[in-house]
């Protein structure tokens, strides 16, 4: 079993490759991501290792899929796992990121009502209040 800071040292030497596609790889990468790690220092790049947010149902209605995209894309892709949410519940949901702290959240209620919230940090791990919606004016 890895260590949390094991871990942080992978993933830094992870994105680092990733952004040195086609470069030298090898000892100035490793050099790099120690000496991040010894100064405990992130790469400026990377989410924690569990990025998420909490969704809090208020809105009376379950909530049957909720999707996230890292914000400004235009493809939402498959629901998360962890998103069937019933009225009244919390629940926690992962996102599967290592880069992107900024997402755009969709979630889809029982009735067919969807709501959009926009540029949610899943790098703080925040909650994402949901309300009933408005009654239809008359």
């Amino acid at each position: 079993m890895h260590s949390e800071r094991q871990l942080r040292f992978f993933s830094c030497l992870r994105a680092l490759g990733r952004r040195a596609a086609g470069r030298m790889m090898g000892r100035p990468y490793h050099m790099a991501c120690a000496l991040l790690m010894l100064n405990g220092v992130h790469s400026y790049a990377q989410a924690p290792l569990h990025p998420g947010f909490d969704v809090t149902n208020s809105s009376g209605v379950g909530i049957t899929a909720v999707y996230a995209k890292p914000a400004g894309s235009p493809v939402w892709g498959s629901p998360l796992p962890g998103g069937r949410i019933a009225a009244g519940a919390t629940q926690s949901v992962v996102v599967p990121s290592e880069t992107n702290c900024s997402y755009d959240v969709r979630l889809v209620f029982e009735n067919g009502r969807t709501e959009l919230r926009g540029g949610v940090d899943v790098c703080k791990h925040v909650r994402v209040e949901v309300q009933a919606a408005p009654a239809n004016p008359r």
